[in-house]
């Protein structure tokens, strides 16, 4: 029986799963010719700008242009220095937001939006005219003049003028210029007399909009544009403008002057440029945007969504929404349709309203059980979506939706449980089509479950997992423009995953810096389904296991069978190779014997499986993973000393002329000759090449010179597992005939 294709991805049905699938694949992604390859490792982005500076969890990662992470109320900018974009007044991004909160983020000519669940302000970020980021509060709120005093000179007659205020805001982006116009005031005055350079109205007390600790308006460069009517007329022309800060204004402008002005927006029946609203979820289609889980004067009408008016994306006039029957919990969009999710219903959404509020907004049903449990777990890919659902991961084209992990459906169900669905994020690789989906297995997130798109997207579609425990906590995810997977963790430091990296990186917090970081190993592991080696009618005698490797590394490999469901895997010796030498490999003296340079030839070796029961079975399931293995050893260098008297324990190299310590020995566990080798230490610290710091033990070594052994997990080993096959023979029919005490009578 040859086990060749791993193409079907974990199962949580271990006992009907099929041959290519299995019940773990951690750690691993699956070949191009569907073999077992183990995944990349991971460093920090930088050994110096790798943690943000508030030391809080990440929740989202950007990159458009430059890299971006965002927590609580902060935007950074991921570079050489790690710097905050903040406000004209030096305020944060967000009006409101705590560690825990989620952020939602859209594009539009070359604007990025954001969003939070806290129910911030959206803010908008761009680069201006001379390639600064810079960071304001999306749209333009409403002018209050209810303290403005009208004072009309002296003089006869009583002319009537309606005037109309607004803020104003001009920008550049790059080198195009942006305006932005606020919703409208009215004030009606009359004059003594048609108005004139002699014959006017003072405006005093206008208003004077300040950002105070939490807003990002642009003070110094906002204006107030004024309108009025010419005497008794319905169209309003700009009279003036005064800056945000000067509280005066004269108007003397003629009628006949007026008429050759700017007219105000709001002419026509175009509905006011109210600010956005409070929105959790944004999106911007087609040129408009879409606000959605919104809160409009301290209410929270989670069913809400409001539209902008189209090409200005942060002007949402407030009768421009669309109810929905239950709250919203995502929004996305598909070509060039809104899609928007409840937590167990997902609608296209088509069409739009004028400026003038015509049109029509149409809702239509896609799925009435599917719906999404996080805005963040929502990828676009070509055709669709992809997104974690109520239900399991699904998918939608914007007409039908469906699940894409019926194969586990058990095991999403403990990932969604208990609000934890709310968090989770990520990020897709379009070059070699993988999605990426962190999620909580246990109370926080630390499992990434990954789709391989180009496996096909069916009901059982190709998943694996990634973890790594006690150091892996991925709070947010990117896939960067070139390739790599960034990930950022519970405690803000941000990773880059490449194949040139074969361990995950361990943080330390003892303001230790990430060059002198240790390295965990990457704890691969397969489990095969209950596999029935050609028959379900009999039991089988399988004596052996030949599994096949790649020779691209070192290798330490456990392999290990169960029989008939028992979970009591029993190992078989570890395969070990270290006959290979490739560049960045260990030591090895010139002209020792066995070693070939660059041997690519596959390693295939036999495993027999342990007598007493293990050879005999109905169904078998395999185990590989890796093997506790020597790293090093006194024979291959040279004694060492051990100073019982330090705390903790030094142990130095005896010759460190000749030899030093493992350049990552940290990790790993040294063991002494006192005890024959049982007890071991772990090492904490390596304070040079020939000084390395262990644990102190309750039962310590003795002190002295002495042989000793290093062993561990081994780290830098590159797996690819192209197939392994478990040699059989049918014994008979494995199933128990009836007998009559089986019903409890005489025999």
């Amino acid at each position: 029986m040859v086990i060749s294709d791993f193409s079907g991805g974990i199962t949580d049905n271990i006992k009907l799963g099929k041959e290519n699938q299995a019940e773990r694949l951690d750690n691993f992604l699956i070949s191009d010719e569907g073999g077992l390859l183990k995944r990349p490792g991971s460093r920090v982005i930088d050994n110096t700008n790798f943690w943000i500076p508030n030391n809080k969890a990440l929740r989202y990662l950007i990159e458009e242009g430059d890299k971006f992470a965002l927590s609580a109320r902060h935007i950074y900018n991921i570079g050489s220095p790690i710097t905050e974009l903040k406000g004209p007044t030096n305020n944060q991004a967000f009006d409101v937001g705590l560690e825990i909160n989620k952020f939602s983020h859209t594009l539009w000519q070359n604007h990025i939006l954001f969003s939070n669940n806290a129910y911030a302000k959206p803010v908008k970020v761009y680069k201006d005219a001379v390639g600064v980021w810079q960071v304001r509060t999306a749209g333009l709120p409403r002018i209050d003049i209810s303290a403005v005093i009208a004072t009309p000179s002296a003089g006869a007659g009583a002319n009537s003028y309606l005037y109309a205020f607004c803020y104003f805001y001009q920008y550049n982006v790059g080198s195009v210029v942006y305006e932005d116009f606020g919703g409208v005031e009215y004030v009606t005055v009359t004059s003594n007399g048609a108005l004139s350079g002699a014959n006017t109205v003072d405006f005093t007390i206008l208003p004077v909009l300040a950002n105070g600790t939490t807003l990002n308006y642009d003070t110094t460069t906002l204006k107030i544009y004024i309108y009025r009517t010419e005497d008794g007329g319905t169209a309003s022309y700009k009279v003036g403008d005064v800056t945000n800060a000067t509280t005066t204004f004269t108007d003397n402008m003629t009628d006949a002057d007026l008429l050759a002005e700017l007219s105000l927006y709001a002419e026509g029946g175009v509905l006011d440029n109210d600010e956005p609203p409070l929105a959790k979820y944004v999106a911007v289609v087609e040129g408009t945007g879409y606000y959605a889980n919104i809160k409009e004067a301290g209410e929270e009408k989670g069913f809400r969504l409001r539209l902008s008016k189209t090409g200005d994306i942060d002007s949402c006039p407030e009768d421009s929404y669309k109810d929905f029957d239950s709250d919203i919990t995502g929004l996305s969009y598909i070509r060039t349709f809104p899609i928007v999710f409840a937590k167990d219903k997902c609608w296209r959404v088509e069409g739009v309203y004028a400026d003038d509020g015509s049109g029509t907004v149409v809702k239509t049903l896609i799925s009435s059980t599917i719906g999404c449990e996080s805005n963040n777990s929502i990828i676009q890919l070509d055709a669709g979506l992809v997104f974690a659902s109520n239900q399991g991961f699904a998918y939608t084209d914007g007409y039908r939706a469906f699940l894409i992990s019926d194969s586990f459906l058990k095991t999403y169900q403990s990932l969604i449980k208990d609000g934890k669905g709310e968090s989770i994020v990520s990020a897709y690789d379009k070059v070699n089509g993988l999605v990426y989906w962190a999620c909580a297995s246990g109370t926080e997130n630390d499992t990434l479950f990954v789709l391989d798109e180009k496996k096909g997207i069916r009901g059982e579609s190709c998943f694996t997992t990634w973890s790594n425990p006690s150091i892996f906590f991925p709070t947010a995810l990117l896939v960067d423009s070139s390739g790599d997977l960034i990930r950022g963790d519970k405690y803000g430091i941000i990773y880059k995953h490449d194949w040139l990296y074969r361990n995950d990186t361990r943080p330390e917090f003892t303001g230790v810096m990430p060059v002198d970081w240790s390295n965990k190993h990457i704890p691969y592991d397969y489990i095969s389904t209950e596999l029935f080696a050609g028959t379900k009618e009999a039991k089988k005698y399988g004596g052996k296991i030949m599994v096949r490797i790649k020779n691209i590394s070192d290798v330490s490999v456990l392999v290990s069978s169960a029989n008939n469901g028992y979970k009591n895997f029993s190992t078989m010796p570890e395969i070990r190779r270290r006959d290979g030498i490739i560049w960045g490999g260990r030591y090895i003296p010139w002209g020792t014997p066995g070693f070939e340079w660059l041997n690519t030839e596959d390693i295939e070796e036999i495993r027999y499986f342990p007598a007493g029961g293990n050879v005999r079975f109905y169904t078998k399931q395999v185990r590989i993973s890796p093997a506790w293995t020597e790293i090093e050893k006194s024979d291959d260098r040279c004694t060492a000393t051990v100073d019982d008297t330090a705390t903790p324990m030094r142990v130095t190299l005896d010759t460190p002329a000749d030899y030093d310590w493992n350049t990552d020995i940290k990790g790993y566990w040294i063991y002494f000759e006192d005890d024959d080798y049982v007890q071991g230490y772990e090492v904490t610290v390596r304070e040079d090449g020939d000084n390395i710091l262990m644990a102190t033990p309750v039962a310590p070594p003795s002190g002295g010179s002495k042989k000793w052994r290093v062993m561990g997990y081994a780290k830098n080993e590159l797996i690819e597992i192209p197939s392994y096959s478990i040699y059989t023979a049918v014994l008979g029919n494995k199933f128990k005939p009836y007998n009559t005490e089986d019903s409890g009578g005489n025999v």
